[in-house]
C-alpha cells in the first residue's frame, strides 16, 4: 500500500492536493478492508479458527483433568502419611511401655565386684594345671628309670 509522501515546505498544498491524497488514504483503506475481510473468509472457510478453539478446549480440559488427579492423589499421600504417624507414635508407646514392664519384672543382675577369674575358675585352673605337672613329673621319673 502506498504512503503518500509528506508535503514540502516549498510545495504548496492547494486543495486539489488535499482532496487527491484524501481520496488516496480512502482507496488505501478500502484495500486494507477488503484484505482482511478475505483473510477472515479464508481462516473461517478452512476451519482453522475453530481447530484452534477445538484444541484450546481441549487443553483446558486436559489441564482440569490433571489438576484433579494431582489433587486426589496428594490427598492420598497425607492421608497415608497422617496414619503412619500415628502408627509410629503408637508403637514407640507400646515399646516404651513394654519396655518399663520388662525392666520391672526382671531381677537385677549380681555384678561381681571382684576383678579376675572367679574362685571356681582359679580352682580349676590350678587344679589342672597341677595335674600337667604330675604327669611330666611321672613320665621324668619312668625316663631315669630306664
Amino acid at each position: 500500500m502506498p504512503r503518500s509522501r509528506p508535503v514540502k515546505a516549498n510545495e504548496m498544498l492547494t486543495a486539489e492536493k488535499a482532496a487527491e491524497a484524501v481520496k488516496e488514504t480512502a482507496r488505501s483503506v478500502r484495500e486494507a478492508a477488503s484484505a482482511a475481510r478475505d483473510i477472515v473468509k479464508v481462516f473461517r472457510e478452512s476451519g482453522a479458527v475453530e481447530e484452534i478453539a477445538n484444541a484450546a478446549r481441549e487443553a483446558a480440559i486436559a489441564a482440569r483433568d490433571t489438576t484433579v488427579e494431582i489433587r486426589d492423589a496428594a490427598r492420598d499421600v497425607n492421608k497415608t502419611v497422617a496414619d503412619t504417624t500415628d502408627i509410629v507414635r503408637e508403637t514407640a508407646e507400646v515399646a516404651q511401655d513394654t519396655a518399663q514392664v520388662v525392666a520391672k519384672e526382671l531381677p537385677k543382675p549380681r555384678i561381681s565386684r571382684r576383678k579376675g577369674r572367679t574362685g571356681a575358675v582359679k580352682r580349676r585352673t590350678t587344679k589342672a594345671r597341677r595335674q600337667v605337672k604330675l604327669k611330666a613329673a611321672k613320665k621324668e621319673r619312668k625316663g631315669r628309670r630306664s
